[in-house]
């Protein structure tokens, strides 16, 4: 029985061990600024938690961000401690009739929408600490605010836990083929 509970526990630990080192460092922000052709800028906190071969993404939620108008639509430009990610993903209308006031969703649907841009950051580019977040707003924009914005970082199994993991699985398949010869 003990045998039994030993084999059961040490597949437990190497099936579970590599996967308990996948971390992931989430920091979330309120941002609710509006901007007219100015500069909207943010911070967000990392602990330095991950190691250094993570992958980290920049997600931000942006209101009014039109796609067509007086300009031919708007290129607010962001960028992460003063790296260039690109530009927001622009709402698939226009409309110039509006003045946004700061908040969540503040006008909503048929006036304005929500957009959500997504930027693959390098995780060089991390800091350990306060990170600075801009986004240039276009001159011929006629406003916009930025809502929310989520920084994740994701750490990469270590090679010493996929090893550990290949190593119990082909103990366990031994000590099963063991098991079935005798």
């Amino acid at each position: 029985m003990n045998r039994i509970l030993s084999q059961i526990l040490s597949t437990i630990c190497f099936l579970v061990l590599p996967f308990s080192v996948n971390a992931t460092f989430i920091d979330a922000v309120d941002v609710y600024t509006v901007g007219t052709s100015t500069t909207i800028n943010w911070q967000h906190y990392y602990d330095g938690s991950e190691s250094p071969e993570a992958s980290a993404t920049l997600e931000i939620v942006a209101e009014g961000v039109d796609a067509a108008g007086p300009g031919g639509g708007e290129n607010d430009r962001v960028f992460f401690n003063g790296v260039l990610l690109g530009e927001l993903d622009q709402q698939p209308f226009y409309y110039s009739g509006f003045g946004i006031n700061p908040g969540p969703g503040a006008l909503g649907a048929p006036r304005t929408e929500l957009t959500t841009s997504i930027f693959d950051l390098n995780p060089a580019w991390l800091i350990t600490g306060w990170n600075s977040i801009s986004v240039i707003i276009d001159p011929a924009n006629w406003i916009m605010e930025v809502e929310t914005s989520t920084l994740t970082v994701n750490s990469v199994p270590e090679p010493s836990s996929l090893l550990l993991m290949i190593a119990g699985l082909a103990g366990l398949g031994f000590a099963s083929r063991k098991k079935m010869s005798a």
